[in-house]
C-alpha cells in the first residue's frame, strides 16, 4: 500500500516533504519518496491530495477510566467503567491518537484491554500504563475510589511501587501536590519512590503543580512533571540536565476556565455558583503562568503533548491532542515543533522511539491523515482524513469526534 499527501511531516520538529508518498508493508514503513518512484504494478495507492500525511498522535496523560465526572456516576461498576474506558480509547484512536500514556484508574483495567487488543477482540490506541496513583492519607485524589491507594512512607510506598510493577504498571504515578500549593509527600518518600521505580527499570511521572513539591519531585529524580504549572526556568534547565520530561497540559485548564465560567454565568440552581466563582479565578490564575511557556521550553527542557481531560464526555472529545498543540502555538511554537511533542517527544520517554513516533523506514506505520497543510496551520489537526495503526485502517469518522 502506497499513501500519497501534498505534504508530509515525519514528526522530527523540523522536516517537511513536498509531494511524497510512503509504502507500508506488513505493518511497517517500507520507504519514503515520490509517489512517481514507488508506483510497481498493482500496488494499491491512496492519494489524499491536499493534505498531510504524519505519524499517529501520542497522548502521554490520558484517563481512560475518568468515570468520576458522569453525571450518573453511582451507576459505575466495574463492568460499565471497562466499557466506558473502551468507548474513550476507541474515540481517541478514530482521531488519530494511535498510543497513550494511561495516567492512573483501576486496578488491572488498562492491563486486560491491553490483552484483549493482543487478541484482537478490541481495536485500541497502544497503551502504556499506570495502574492507581499513589497519594498519601489524604492526599489530593485520596477520593478517587479505585483509582488511587493512601500510602505514608518510605517503606508502605517502597511496598506499593513493587506491587504496581508487579501487576503490569509501565509507570508509577505519584500525587505530590494539587495547585493549592501543599506539599503532601516528604523528600524521603519521593525519593523511595523513585528508587524503587528505577530499581525495577520502570519509571515515574508525578502530578505536581506548585512549589516547593515541584523542587522535591526534580530532586528525587522523577521521570516526567506532569503539569507544573508553577515551574521555573532555573527548574526547567535542571529538568533537561537530568532527563525529566514536562507535560504542561495546557487545554485542560482553558477547557476547565470555560466550564466554570458558564456555570457561573448561568446561574445553575444544581450547582454551587459560589464553589463555581472560586474555580474561575483559580484557573484563571494557573493560565496565566503558561506566559512564561516558550521561555521555559526554549531551556531545552523535553515537553510532551498530554490532555488529561477528565471533564463530562458529552463535552470533550476523549483525547484533545490536537487542542493541546493549538494551545503550544498560541503560546510561541510553530506548527512542526508543537507536532513533534506528540510524535517523537513521546516516543523517546517511552521507549519506543525504535517504533513508533516518526515516519521512518523501518517504523511502524502508526500514521495520521488530515486535511490541509498541518505545517503551516496547526488547526489542520482537528480534521482527520484517515488513521492508520501499524498499517491497519482504522478510522471511523461517523464517530470520530
Amino acid at each position: 500500500m502506497i499513501l500519497a499527501a501534498r505534504t508530509i511531516i515525519p514528526g522530527d520538529g523540523k522536516t517537511v516533504l513536498k509531494d511524497q508518498a510512503v509504502r507500508v508493508q506488513d505493518g511497517r514503513i517500507t520507504a519514503i519518496g515520490p509517489l512517481d518512484s514507488m508506483r510497481t504494478g498493482d500496488e494499491p495507492v491512496r492519494d489524499y491530495g491536499e493534505a498531510t500525511i504524519l505519524p499517529g498522535l501520542i497522548d502521554m496523560h490520558l484517563h481512560l477510566a475518568a468515570w468520576w465526572s458522569e453525571r450518573d456516576k453511582p451507576l459505575y461498576d466495574d463492568y460499565l467503567r471497562g466499557y466506558f474506558a473502551l468507548d474513550r480509547a476507541q474515540r481517541a484512536l478514530w482521531s488519530g491518537v494511535t498510543t497513550v500514556r494511561d495516567m492512573n484508574g483501576p486496578q488491572n483495567l488498562c492491563r486486560q484491554m491491553v490483552r484483549a487488543a493482543q487478541k484482537g477482540w478490541i481495536s485500541i490506541p497502544r497503551i502504556s500504563f499506570c495502574n492507581q496513583a499513589i497519594t498519601v492519607t489524604g492526599g489530593h485524589t485520596y477520593y478517587a475510589v479505585g483509582g488511587t491507594v493512601e500510602r505514608d512512607g518510605p517503606d508502605e510506598i517502597r511496598k506499593e511501587v513493587r506491587r504496581q510493577i508487579r501487576d503490569g504498571a509501565d509507570w508509577i504515578k505519584l500525587m505530590a501536590s494539587h495547585e493549592d500549593g501543599l506539599q503532601e509527600f516528604t523528600q524521603e518518600e519521593l525519593n523511595a519512590a523513585v528508587d524503587a521505580c528505577h530499581a525495577l527499570g520502570k519509571k515515574v511521572a508525578v502530578h505536581v503543580a506548585a512549589q516547593p513539591a515541584l523542587q522535591m519531585c526534580i530532586d528525587a529524580g522523577v521521570d516526567t512533571i506532569e503539569h507544573g504549572n508553577f515551574l521555573t526556568r532555573q527548574q526547567a534547565l535542571i529538568m533537561k540536565e537530568k532527563g525529566i520530561a514536562w507535560v504542561p497540559t495546557i487545554y485542560v485548564y482553558k477547557f476547565a476556565l470555560a466550564w466554570f465560567q458558564q456555570i457561573a454565568e448561568k446561574g445553575d440552581m444544581d450547582s454551587d455558583l459560589a464553589f463555581a466563582h472560586h474555580q474561575v479565578r483559580r484557573y484563571q490564575h494557573y493560565l496565566s503562568f503558561y506566559k512564561n511557556f516558550l521561555e521555559l521550553a526554549d531551556t531545552g527542557v523535553t515537553i510532551l503533548a498530554g490532555t488529561d481531560m477528565v471533564y463530562e464526555t458529552s463535552k470533550v472529545e476523549a483525547s484533545p491532542v490536537a487542542k493541546e498543540l493549538a494551545c503550544m502555538v498560541e503560546l510561541g511554537f510553530d506548527p512542526l515543533r508543537a507536532i513533534a511533542t506528540a510524535t517523537s517527544n513521546g516516543a523517546k520517554v517511552l521507549g519506543m522511539q525504535d517504533s513508533i513516533g516518526v515516519l521512518k523506514e523501518g517504523l511502524l506505520a502508526d500514521i495520521l491523515v488530515v486535511k490541509g497543510d498541518a505545517s503551516k496551520e496547526i488547526a489542520c489537526l482537528e480534521h482527520t482524513i484517515d488513521v492508520f495503526q501499524e498499517g491497519r485502517r482504522v478510522h471511523r469518522p461517523q464517530q470520530s469526534t
